[in-house]
């Protein structure tokens, strides 16, 4: 005769004991995947927030160094790509205002000509002929504009091909 009991109350307390173990491994487990997930997840959301303010014209620099080379090439990219749009932007400003002041210039010279015809203190021979001639450097500005609107359209379907030299002299 074999006394079981004290086997039977052995194996329940192993069995808690194991199920205390499994439950703290797993509790481990969680927090570890959480900490994992949220330090890969937490500087794409910041790179993805950084492309949706670009999105919305907010060009200011973000300048975050990540451990995760990948993402901190796309930072860096997109950092580029940033200035490049700064750059873009204000070579745009300057030349409209460039454009504006060639193109107020003959209309002020055409309408200070006029004036002048109306009030009497030009002949209207006179005053015809300084505005055909501004008229035409009008025209001519409008020519130029059209040409680099063009020129812009086209620089992206530009074909590259190889040539020889002595061919084409």
């Amino acid at each position: 005769y074999i006394q079981m009991e004290s086997l039977t109350s052995f194996q329940h307390s192993v069995s808690l004991v194991l199920w205390v173990i499994l439950f703290f491994a797993l509790l481990l487990a969680l927090i570890t995947m959480n900490f994992m997930t949220n330090s890969i997840v937490k500087p794409i959301k910041d790179v993805q927030k950084f492309a949706q303010r670009i999105g919305e014209g907010d060009t200011s620099n973000e300048y975050i160094y990540y451990s995760d080379l990948e993402i901190n090439q796309l930072n860096q990219s997109m950092n580029e790509m940033v200035n490049k749009l700064n750059a873009q932007d204000e070579t745009q400003r300057s030349f409209f205002q460039n454009v504006s002041h060639e193109l107020r210039t003959p209309l002020q010279i055409i309408k200070s000509q006029t004036e002048s015809a109306q009030v009497g203190i030009s002949s209207i021979s006179d005053v015809s002929k300084i505005i055909h001639k501004e008229v035409d450097h009008l025209s001519e500005l409008i020519d130029d504009i059209l040409v680099l609107s063009r020129l812009e359209s086209k620089s992206n379907e530009l074909v590259k091909s190889s040539n020889d030299l002595r061919e084409t002299f």
